[in-house]
């Protein structure tokens, strides 16, 4: 995809591995992201007192009341972090309004797709893809320039521009110093050590200090330079890496031309995606299609020994008498599910022994029903026995029987009792 740098005053613009310088912003045509320093703005990391929704307008504030901005400001967020109910961690680019408005002007008129992206952003990348597993500097150098973000991949610690006077050799080097001294500064302050430099470059970036880790403490490791051609010639920088590892949500862009562009870096995987897919549905199709046909085939075979049975039945039977049989085995059927007499007495007996004792019992058989006639004595006192004998039918109640006559009889010397009643099928 095609993009452009801004730094330094500079818009150099890449295409099909070819840089040109265009004269002004207005100029770029189609889909592009566009890395810029946005020139006159500013990056800082800060911690501010206030609630989370007004941490910006608190920031712009303070630089203007600090004399930094003569106008009004507008903060862009890249990285924020309450640490408690009323404080928060931020990570900025602050940038006169003024300005911060045109690119959103650029962005709105502009026919195609623009991505705006802060050289912050692209630092910020730089930390969340090196500083996973330790504390690391990324630093990007251009021109007489360096812009130095320190922390790790969840949080940033430290943010400047270390600037110098000239793109001589000397002042280079002199700018590494300071930066080296800004980032052991960094690591001091949060008692950390940093031992690893991310450098991305740009095509008018000076020369790379060489440090080592065992000898002076931080080893700067330059990201892949991509090759490029420019005014007929063949210059090298690893900011394009970068620039390609930028999520567009870091973009100071419409929620609509983020999600186009996120989406159009996604097309090649949606197209293999869809290629996988079109192959699978095509193989379970012909999988499917032979599942189909075996079941067809066995649909004839089936249907042929149907019409084969057919074929074998007579057209013209006797029909064979059954009722008498259905008749019997109904009467089997209602004679099992009647209680035996063993049965019945179990159930008589549980609740009456000691107190009621049956003498004579007479079970009459129906073909739906089984009357049962008992005849006993009571043994205890009246009181205890007439208790027992409404137990006993409450028992016989509860289990399926049916009361047809019940009586208990006292006299002088003895208490006698009968109780009629039915078991039906169920």
């Amino acid at each position: 995809m095609p993009y452009a740098v801004e730094l330094d005053g500079t818009l150099l613009h890449h295409q099909k591995g070819r840089l040109s310088h265009l004269a002004s912003l207005t100029t770029l045509k189609g889909d592009c992201r566009l890395v810029t320093d946005f020139q006159d703005a500013m990056a800082r990391t800060m911690t501010v007192e206030a609630d989370a929704r007004y941490v910006e307008l608190m920031i712009s504030r303070k630089l203007q009341e600090a004399g930094e901005f003569d106008e009004p400001v507008t903060v862009i967020t890249h990285w924020k972090k309450k640490r408690g109910k009323n404080t928060s961690d931020i990570f900025f680019t602050a940038l006169p309004a003024k300005r911060y408005f045109q690119y959103q002007e650029l962005v709105a008129e502009h026919p195609d797709h623009l991505i705006v992206l802060p050289l912050q952003s692209v630092l910020l990348s730089m930390l969340k893809r090196y500083g996973k597993r330790q504390p690391v500097a990324a630093v990007v150098q251009h021109g007489r320039f360096a812009d130095v973000l320190v922390g790790t991949g969840s949080k940033v610690w430290y943010a400047n521009r270390v600037v110098a006077f000239d793109h001589s050799e000397e002042q280079i080097g002199a700018l590494w110093e300071t930066v080296r001294s800004d980032i052991e500064s960094a690591g001091q302050t949060r008692h950390q050590s940093i031992e690893k430099i991310y450098v991305a470059t740009w095509v008018d970036s000076g020369p790379l200090p060489q440090w080592s880790a065992d000898e002076d403490g931080l080893e700067v490791i330059p990201l892949d330079e991509h090759t490029m051609e420019q005014d007929d010639q063949t210059v090298q920088a690893s900011l394009p890496e970068m620039i390609y590892h930028t999520p567009a949500s870091q973009a100071v862009a419409s929620a609509k031309d983020k999600v186009l562009n996120g989406a159009r870096g996604l097309l090649p995987i949606l197209s293999v995606l869809l290629l996988i897919g079109a192959l699978i549905a095509g193989g379970l199709g012909i999988r499917y299609q032979v599942q189909a046909n075996d079941i067809e085939q066995q649909i004839r075979i089936n249907r042929q020994k149907i019409n084969s049975l057919h074929a074998k039945v007579p057209d013209n039977f006797e029909p064979i008498p059954y009722e008498s049989t259905l008749a019997f085995i109904e009467r089997l059927w209602s004679c099992r599910q009647l209680p035996t007499y063993s049965k019945i007495l179990s159930d008589m007996g549980q609740e009456s022994d000691g107190v009621l004792r049956v003498e004579n019992i007479k079970a009459e058989y129906a073909e739906d029903h089984v009357t049962i006639t008992a005849f006993g004595t009571a043994l205890a006192p009246f009181e205890a026995s007439y208790k027992a004998f409404q137990a006993l039918r409450q028992r016989l109640t509860t289990r399926g029987y049916r009361m047809t006559d019940d009586r208990f009889d006292t006299q002088i010397n003895a208490s006698h009792f009968v109780l009629q009643f039915i078991k039906e099928v169920q």
